[in-house]
């Protein structure tokens, strides 16, 4: 895989990890409005108990617990909001660590190739002084061999 391929693919995981963070902080702030109408229903239903008269005749009786049993209702259904506000941030987390643990691997496989590109580098460059050092400073058997060359081809039989 080429450099430019994996530069790409952890751009484009790079992004998928902000945008599941994102999602993971709408659902946190979705939860805490839900937490608030919630108590703020519950605080409703509370000060209606609290406020009720104390000696009623019957049809007044009855319709006081018909508000407070609607009240409770009320909470009720800003219950299970909370609950399921709940569960999106619990899915929105699992899908930012998914994203995440994805981005964190191609982070180290670039990490990886880039250290085995600079590893080939440092071998080429290494191997290119060698080449260098061969060329300069002769050996005594490549000596020998155009001694013995010299002999033979120039001088007499």
């Amino acid at each position: 895989m080429n450099r430019r391929r994996i530069d790409t693919v952890l751009r484009i995981r790079g992004l998928q990890e902000r945008r599941a963070r994102g999602e993971v902080g709408r659902a946190r702030q979705e939860l805490a409005v839900r937490e608030s109408n919630e108590r703020h229903s519950r605080a409703l239903v509370a000060e209606r108990a609290d406020n009720a008269p104390k000696h009623l005749d019957a049809a007044a009786f009855t319709a006081g617990r018909m508000i407070l049993s609607s009240g409770m209702s009320h909470v009720e259904h800003h219950r299970g909001c909370v609950v399921v506000a709940h569960d999106d941030v619990d899915t929105a987390m699992d899908a930012w660590r998914v994203e995440a643990e994805r981005l964190d691997g191609i982070e180290r496989l670039a990490a990886r190739f880039a250290e085995l590109a600079r590893e080939e580098e440092a071998r080429l460059e290494a191997a290119a002084i060698d080449d260098l050092v061969i060329a300069r400073w002769p050996s005594k058997s490549r000596d020998a061999a155009h001694a013995g060359g010299a002999e033979t081809s120039g001088g007499t039989r």
